[in-house]
């Protein structure tokens, strides 16, 4: 997101903060707090409303019109504004036209999509077209500016190959993200130049990180790197049973896709509109996997993993089993070629 480099946000009365990144929206409001309210009067000034299906327009209401006190303007903050009642979110639209035109109180609306249609609705709609859209989402090809920007707030550099060994072990969880970096900031120290050989002294491999190489190996029957893996997730305090529930979703993944395209054809682009929620460099990924297993494999991979559950459950050791259970899906057959 640009506007997080930017010497000012821009000038608005309503900012709809829309995206699935906590962090990101975060980092937003505390830029938003900083510029409007006076750091002398903020208590009197600043007003946050963590909104749910039980929120009444009243309370909401009362906020907007509130006057500013001993300063020019007010900050209002309207927290997951996704689950407001379809009635409160119809009765806001006019007051917060309203607000807008008087310019006393800033309104931030914190929206998370959700579902399909990302929940929109006729507030959304409306606050898009009065105040500031910022979407808090950053794309993949991003994060690495992002990544350099954070670090020239840490007055600390760092070359190519460090950035990329930093977003290689952080994974995509970006508040895990920025506290790896404040850790490397403390290690080098300021003004210093960060390199990849102290990006692996410092950043640890992400839990995330592991487990979706644990998934690449089992994808390219690499059956030595996943047991490694596995052992390494154990070792450091990974549950049995959260191991075969990521083991379970991956699998579930990889049938999803291939169902459908065999129903809508293998474009990652058309597919990734049909699966809310994934990219479409997940599709592409998920469809070069899907080259070294057959649907029986599938069928069977879902049968082991039911089976090593049952077993670590009735007692039996959770490493034995899981190392078993890696060694079967490892020396799947594959898809057969016609003869």
């Amino acid at each position: 997101m640009e506007i997080l480099t930017a010497p000012r946000l821009p000038e608005a009365s309503l900012f709809l903060l829309a995206g699935p990144d906590d962090f990101l929206r975060e980092q937003v409001l505390n830029r938003l707090r900083h510029e409007v309210l006076d750091p002398g009067f903020a208590d009197f000034n600043h007003c946050r409303i963590h909104c749910t299906s039980g929120t009444k327009s009243a309370t909401i209401l009362a906020a907007l019109f509130e006057l500013p006190m001993m300063t020019d303007r007010r900050l209002v903050e309207l927290q997951e504004a996704q689950s407001l009642p379809a009635e409160v979110s119809k009765a806001l639209i006019e007051p917060l036209e309203e607000t807008c035109r008087t310019g006393e109180t800033v309104v931030a609306l914190c929206w998370r999509p959700v579902g399909r249609g990302g929940g929109a609705s006729p507030l959304r709609e409306a606050a898009a077209r009065m105040g500031l859209h910022l979407d808090c989402t950053l794309a993949d090809a991003d994060r690495p500016a992002w990544v350099q920007a954070e670090l020239q707030r840490l007055q600390v550099k760092a070359d190519r190959a460090a950035i990329s060994e930093i977003l290689q072990r952080t994974g995509s969880d970006l508040r895990h993200l920025a506290s790896q970096l404040d850790k490397l900031a403390l290690y080098s120290g300021p003004g210093a130049r960060i390199n990849r050989e102290d990006v692996r002294k410092v950043v640890l491999r992400s839990t995330e990180v592991k487990t979706w190489e644990l998934t690449a190996a089992i994808g390219k029957r690499d059956l030595r790197r996943a047991i490694s893996l596995a052992e390494i997730l154990l070792e450091e305090g990974e549950h049995p049973g959260g191991l075969l529930s990521y083991l379970n979703s991956y699998l579930r993944s990889l049938a999803q896709i291939q169902a459908l395209a065999a129903r809508h054809g293998s474009s990652a682009a058309n597919l990734a509109r049909e699966v809310p929620g994934k990219k479409e460099f997940q599709i592409r990924k998920t469809l070069e996997e899907l080259r070294t297993w057959s649907t029986r494999d599938l069928q069977r991979a879902f049968e082991l993993v039911c089976r090593a559950d049952l077993r670590i459950k009735t007692g039996q050791d959770p490493r034995l089993i899981l190392e078993l259970l890696l060694v079967d899906l490892c020396h799947r057959r594959g898809p057969q070629r016609p003869r």
